[in-house]
Parts: structure tokens; C-alpha cells; sequence
């Protein structure tokens, strides 16, 4: 029961009630830099932490739309910030933030 509350929020016992946007930006930097998992598992864990900030329609899209890394991190960046290692807040962020289309 804790794991797939800890799928979708690994800051659970951190006190956060729902994923920080920064665990999701620190996921796909480790996953890209440290030993890559396979994409289509990367991706179910990336869908699972983003229950709570994009509707079902808008991950079942993400899912369609990327058939890899690059993909998945072109598709995110067009529609949030996904702030890189090294920069400014990069992991620090609690809410997902929205690029302008």
C-alpha cells in the first residue's frame, strides 16, 4: 500500500500531501544522468507523480506523445517549466508551473 502511494508521491513521508513539482524535475535528471530506467517505466512513474497536477486526458496524451526521454522532456516543456540541474530552483519547486502558449 505504501509503495504505490510512494509511486505517486515520494515526498510522502516528507510531509508534502501531493507530489512537489521539484521531485519531479529531481526523477528526470537522475533517471537521465545516473542510469537511465527503461522509458516505458520512466514514463508510467513520471504519469504517476503528475495525477495530481495534469487531468487524465493530458497524461494519457503525454504517454501517446512520447515514445522516448527526449520526447517525454520536449513534450513537458512545452507546456511546464521543467527547470534543469544547475539552474536556479531546479528540484526546489513545490507547484508545477505552466509556460504561456
Amino acid at each position: 500500500m505504501a509503495a504505490r502511494g510512494l509511486m505517486e508521491n515520494p515526498a510522502l513521508f516528507a510531509g508534502f500531501k501531493k507530489t512537489p513539482w521539484g521531485a519531479v524535475e529531481r526523477f528526470l535528471h537522475y533517471n537521465a544522468n545516473y542510469g537511465p530506467l527503461p522509458h516505458q517505466l520512466a514514463l508510467h512513474h513520471v504519469g504517476e507523480m503528475l495525477q495530481d497536477m495534469m487531468t487524465k486526458k493530458e497524461r494519457a496524451e503525454m504517454t501517446r506523445s512520447s515514445g522516448s526521454m527526449v520526447e517525454l522532456l520536449d513534450w513537458l516543456d512545452e507546456r511546464v517549466v521543467v527547470r534543469r540541474y544547475g539552474e536556479a530552483g531546479f528540484g526546489e519547486g513545490v507547484e508545477m508551473e505552466r509556460t504561456s502558449l
